[in-house]
């Protein structure tokens, strides 16, 4: 498990009390969470799943729990780098 303690305390320090997250991962949430902060909005990193790829996000999202955009679609949508996906679950 990773440690957000430090760059928690970082961010509370400068002042900061919530924020917006860029993660696919929702355990990295609860880590940050539990030290005071307040995650607002979670933004999905957005990889294009391709063939190569494919099983790696599968089971990034099937054995971690991640939050993925081409989560049970067989065909996935393009977003071009930099592209921020927005989404109510």
């Amino acid at each position: 498990m990773r440690e957000y303690g430090i760059g928690s305390q970082i961010l509370s320090d400068i002042g900061l009390s919530t924020i917006r997250v860029l993660t696919n991962n929702p355990r990295k949430i609860a880590g940050i969470e539990g030290f005071g902060l307040r995650v607002v909005e979670q933004v999905p990193i957005v990889v294009d799943a391709n063939d190569e790829n494919r099983r790696y996000l599968d089971t990034k999202r099937d054995k971690l729990g991640h939050k993925l955009h081409h989560q049970g679609t067989k065909n996935p949508p393009f977003f071009p780098p930099g592209t921020f996906v927005s989404y109510d679950e």
